[in-house]
């Protein structure tokens, strides 16, 4: 039996134009997590990302129970 071998997740490199001081805020909070500026914003927009399709869940379910 052979084992499975964990596959890398598919990554794109983008930029984005921010505020120096949203950079600074970020930066810091990454240095106080002890994890890289990327690490950190990869984690803010998947949470931002998987928060909207729940968003757009509820609001979508409820509308059966509300009308």
């Amino acid at each position: 039996m052979s084992e499975s071998v964990p596959q890398s997740k598919k990554t794109r490199s983008v930029t984005f134009r921010l505020d120096s001081s949203v950079i600074d805020e970020l930066q810091a909070e990454a240095d106080n997590r002890e994890i890289s500026l990327n690490v950190l914003v990869n984690q803010i927009l998947k949470r931002y990302s998987e928060w909207g399709v729940v968003v757009k869940f509820v609001l979508t379910t409820s509308k059966r129970y509300f009308t």
